[in-house]
């Protein structure tokens, strides 16, 4: 005769950590202030704009051009500062003006373009789609430039779109027709066309 199954025990209950935060604990918990983000995003900005130092020396620059980077944004020296070691450094003598005139160069020249930057960029851009002929109406209506564009009444901005179109279309016309062919494309920057706009940025060198 088989023996019948053995009955297992219950096993125990694991005991659970408290999780409960204790009064002493909750009392040391420092909470963020204002200040210390203030500091967070200030030492934020100070890295990446010396990331950008870094990939601008890094380019085919002169010693004098590394140096100056060097003084003014990882040393943050005063330009009277910047021109004493200039002199104590290299020998060579340059006014603030001169050091001025040369850091804005290369920060033009180098200048990345960050998130803020294209959306800045963008926001422009929706503004002058919306407003370009509203713009362009006050510019040849205002009592204050009629005399130099030779106008006695305002043109409202639908009629000068509307104009400007007509323009476009003659130059078209009168192009395809002195090159021999009907297929020509108007090659006038208008601010009619809003499809595709083309921005160059030419640095200063």
């Amino acid at each position: 005769m088989a023996s019948p199954p053995e009955l297992r025990q219950p096993q125990p209950r694991r005991p659970y950590a408290n999780i409960q935060p204790s009064p002493q604990s909750t009392c040391n918990v420092k909470r963020p202030r204002e200040d210390d983000y203030q500091v967070e995003s200030v030492t934020e900005f100070e890295t990446k704009r010396r990331r950008r130092t870094a990939s601008v020396a890094s380019a085919d620059l002169s010693e004098d051009d590394r140096f100056l980077l060097q003084l003014k944004e990882d040393e943050s020296l005063p330009w009277k500062d910047i021109a004493k070691r200039f002199q104590s450094d290299k020998g060579k003598n340059f006014n603030v003006a001169a050091l001025q005139m040369r850091y804005k160069r290369l920060r033009e020249k180098f200048r990345v373009w960050e998130e803020q930057d294209v959306n800045a960029l963008k926001l422009a851009h929706e503004y002058w789609e919306r407003s370009k002929w509203d713009i362009i109406s006050a510019k040849v209506s205002y009592a204050d430039r009629m005399l130099e564009y030779g106008l006695n009444e305002r043109w409202p901005p639908r009629h000068c779109a509307r104009k400007w179109q007509e323009i476009e279309a003659q130059i078209a016309f009168t192009r395809a027709a002195t090159t021999g062919s009907l297929r020509g494309t108007p090659q006038v920057s208008s601010p009619v066309d809003g499809s595709v706009h083309h921005f160059g940025f030419v640095p200063m060198q």
